[in-house]
């Protein structure tokens, strides 16, 4: 794996100085990452990230090929899908699910009469999902705009938030919907950035963009929660962990 060196905080784009934390990687996946601990630097803006981070080209060789092996037990997919279906708009139209893996979010939606289409770089994971829609390999082949566009347990894995959500803004038509959902503050390898919902509702008023909620929704209570009461809860590094889903209008 490659890495390089972070001179700019992610959400907020300061310079630094950042405190610095380290977190083990565990032996099966230290052969991966090539090293045995990873880095993760804490911005005053809330903000945590890797650094050094992963390089563009290593993330995306690593997404089309291995990550789906390695890491089968952390997607839940259809458990996932169905926390997150009801935050959905009420006003059915089209939707983009970026990352949408084997398709669950979009085969909820379809049922439901959206018109679905989602982005996916794993071939297998793809050809799963075409069952439902079509299916592009990045966001660069995407042609056309979205009443909805979301993105589900993908931002804490790309190395530029702002560039990304810039990206899925692009693509929503005027008076459409952004969907992100991330963990709330957990870091698991491959998670490049860790947040809350204050950081992404920072990234999204870098672009412009302030008509945002966010809830907070605690699987293990089955219950929402203001991002306000989450402030104080340590980070995790778990299998299960608290969603932030932060819904902004374009």
């Amino acid at each position: 794996m490659k890495y390089r060196a972070v001179t700019e905080c992610p959400f907020c784009g300061s310079n630094g100085p950042w405190d610095i934390a380290t977190q083990p990687i565990s032996p099966e996946e230290a052969e991966v990452y090539e090293r045995d601990e990873n880095r993760y630097s804490f911005c005053h803006c809330g903000g945590h990230f890797q650094n050094p981070v992963l390089t563009d080209a290593t993330i995306e060789e690593f997404y089309r090929g291995t990550y789906r092996t390695i890491h089968p037990d952390l997607f839940q997919a259809d458990k996932r899908a169905e926390r997150i279906f009801p935050h959905l708009p009420r006003r059915i139209g089209s939707m983009l699910d970026v990352g949408c893996a084997a398709g669950a979010l979009m085969r909820l939606a379809k049922e439901s009469g959206w018109r679905v289409a989602g982005v996916e770089p794993n071939e297998n994971s793809k050809k799963q999902a075409e069952q439902f829609g079509s299916v592009y390999r990045d966001l660069a082949e995407v042609d056309k705009a979205f009443d909805l566009v979301s993105a589900v347990h993908v931002l804490e894995h790309v190395s530029d938030p702002l560039m990304f959500l810039r990206q899925l803004v692009a693509l929503a038509r005027p008076g459409g919907e952004i969907l992100i959902v991330v963990p709330y503050y957990n870091y698991r390898p491959p998670h490049l950035l860790a947040m809350g919902g204050k950081q992404i509702c920072s990234l999204f008023g870098r672009l412009g963009i302030d008509d945002v909620e966010v809830i907070i929704y605690d699987p293990g209570n089955k219950q929402l929660r203001p991002d306000d009461e989450c402030a104080e809860l340590p980070i995790v590094r778990a299998k299960t962990y608290m969603d932030v889903i932060a819904k902004a209008r374009v």
